[in-house]
């Protein structure tokens, strides 16, 4: 192999381990946003049980107080629904336009493939520009992997910050209604 198939096969290589580690990121970035999240439903939780088992309270602050909650908990529920599509296990989505072996991507080995005989034949006879063909067919799905999971993300971010409309609205409302029912020690 030259120095400049080497160089090309390590660009390749740099270049898929890239944006698998960018996959990753998004995975990491998901979990964030389901955490986030659910410690703010946490805490309505909790300000909510405090407020609602201190007495009655007039008509429409519990009416308002449920209107936030119901929009809170339907926004909770779409973040739920986008951040957990980023951990879909996804293959070849794009196709093999470029007659790529797929040898590189474990559930195309194994749909590509139907022992480790015919992998190892294979890979045997492998020329320079098979693995680079392959290299780029897995770039490109991966690429399109992380488009796709960067979409789910930052919908789900964007959700998040909507979400926290009405969970303020909710922690200022229930806090002050608390804090100023407190009977004083005059």
């Amino acid at each position: 192999m030259s120095a400049e198939q080497k160089a090309q096969q390590d660009f390749c290589r740099e270049t898929l381990n890239n944006v698998q580690s960018l996959i990753g990121r998004m995975d990491l970035k998901a979990g964030v946003v389901l955490t986030v999240a659910s410690l703010l439903s946490a805490a309505i939780y909790a300000l909510g049980s405090c407020f609602f088992s201190k007495g009655v309270y007039p008509q429409y602050l519990c009416r308002f107080l449920v209107g936030a909650v119901i929009i809170y908990f339907l926004l909770f529920a779409y973040i739920l629904w986008e951040a957990t599509r980023v951990f879909i296990a996804r293959t070849a989505m794009m196709g093999n336009y470029s007659g790529a072996l797929q040898m590189l991507y474990p559930l195309l080995i194994l749909k590509t493939f139907k022992s480790d005989k015919d992998y190892a034949e294979k890979s045997a006879n492998l020329s320079h520009q098979d693995i680079l063909a392959d290299y780029a067919n897995q770039i490109m799905e991966c690429s399109n992997i992380y488009r796709l999971k960067h979409q789910h993300v930052n919908r789900a971010i964007r959700t998040l910050a909507v979400l926290l409309i009405p969970w303020f609205i909710f922690v200022v409302f229930v806090t002050l209604h608390l804090f100023l029912s407190v009977p004083s020690a005059a």
